[in-house]
């Protein structure tokens, strides 16, 4: 028997908004937030949340 059929989890397939990614809805909202509806630049952005850790 192949592994993919012995391995099964009781979770959902996809955990978060992105597919396969580590953020959250909240940070995901805060980024669509800052970028469209205050217009802060992608890289100040990034140097924000890198800060923050």
């Amino acid at each position: 028997m192949p592994a993919e059929q012995r391995i099964t989890t009781a979770g959902p397939a996809q955990v978060g908004p992105i597919a396969k990614g580590l953020c959250g809805p909240g940070l995901l909202t805060h980024a669509v937030t800052a970028k469209f509806a205050d217009h802060t630049p992608v890289h100040r952005l990034a140097g924000q949340l890198g800060r923050s850790g």
